[in-house]
């Protein structure tokens, strides 16, 4: 029994005991698969970048950013500019011009106003400056703001020297928009000043208002030095006592003495 037991247990084949390998043949498939899919996170966001940046903008949107972050001052309403002249350019005070002294500055002029403290001696100080850059924007901006200037603002000069170095520059076109002009310090010393003073005076046509201070005391004088101007108004209002009419600050007295003065002269 033992040996035909033997034999027949020698004839079952053997079974090995041994850990099973995995067959990892579909798994390895199924990654390379996977790998045809699979993007790092920091790879993904590098190429979220790169996108941002390279993403081309169309010219009609590129266009209207543009046109809406410009401001263009042209395109102001006319009406809001004007408020803005008004006040950039309008002085309420008169604007106070003297001549610059020294021989180095003697056609250049400074503008200041005159103002009171509780001091007894007066003094002067410079004011706000007015925003007179905006004549400098360009021509069509100095030919709406121009005029105002000019037109709107009341100009007290020092003496007849300043209101000489003030006009004589100007264009004739320039000279035409003033209005009203204030001259202080008139003496019978300061004569070699008021002849070509009242002569640059000739050009601005349009003046309403030329106040000067009494202080001739001959008003013959006067007449000698402001005949020019007195007859160039006469002729261009066709009434010899036309300037009459803008003088302001004389005497009574004194402007009746000028009316015979012209009707002996000009008669």
């Amino acid at each position: 029994m033992s040996a035909r037991r033997s034999a027949r247990i020698s004839k079952i084949p053997r079974i090995s005991y041994h850990e099973a390998q995995a067959d990892t043949s579909d798994l390895a498939g199924d990654a390379e698969e996977d790998e045809d899919y699979y993007v790092d996170s920091s790879s993904l966001s590098q190429m979220t970048k790169k996108s941002k940046r390279t993403a081309p903008v169309s010219t009609q949107k590129k266009q209207k950013n543009t046109k809406a972050d410009i401001f263009r001052w042209t395109d102001l309403p006319g009406e809001i500019k004007n408020t803005i002249y008004e006040f950039a350019l309008i002085e309420q005070n008169p604007l106070y011009i003297e001549a610059a002294k020294g021989p180095k500055r003697l056609r250049h002029c400074v503008r200041r106003i005159r103002t009171w403290s509780r001091s007894p001696y007066r003094r002067r100080q410079l004011p706000e400056p007015l925003a007179l850059g905006l004549l400098l924007v360009d021509r069509k901006t100095h030919a709406e703001a121009a005029p105002i200037f000019y037109s709107e603002n009341r100009f007290y000069f020092d003496s007849w020297r300043a209101m000489l170095f003030f006009l004589y520059p100007l264009e004739t076109h320039t000279k035409s928009w003033i209005r009203s002009i204030e001259v202080q310090k008139l003496t019978y010393f300061v004569g070699e000043w008021a002849f070509p003073a009242f002569d640059a005076l000739i050009g601005v046509t349009n003046l309403q208002r030329l106040d000067i201070a009494s202080a001739y005391g001959d008003v013959k004088v006067l007449y000698m030095h402001c005949y020019h101007w007195i007859d160039a108004v006469g002729k261009r209002r066709a009434d010899k006592y036309a300037a009459l009419q803008i003088l302001q600050g004389l005497h009574n007295v004194e402007v009746t003495r000028l009316r015979e003065l012209i009707a002996e002269d000009m008669d």
